[in-house]
């Protein structure tokens, strides 16, 4: 497990890709919409490793069109979903 930093910049610094927290079903999944307060959908995250001083990322459960700021991307409870 990894946390959403880790994984952003695993995927070539992109957004786009699918994850999954540590105590969520195997049918539950999120896709990584976005990053920073800037909202964007690539490009290198500020500050150092591993958390880049915390900045927002946002996510939108199961593609339903609901685009929400992920709690807790610091933690290492994430991994990428196929």
């Amino acid at each position: 497990m990894k946390n959403l930093y880790q994984l952003y910049i695993d995927n070539g610094n992109q957004a786009g890709f699918k994850v999954r927290r540590g105590g969520w079903g195997q049918s539950s999944w999120a896709r990584v919409v976005s990053v920073t307060k800037e909202r964007r959908i690539a490009g290198r995250l500020p500050g150092k490793e591993p958390y880049h001083g915390n900045p927002p990322i946002f996510i939108d459960f199961k593609d339903k069109g609901s685009v929400k700021e992920a709690s807790c991307p610091g933690t290492y409870q994430w991994s990428i979903v196929d």
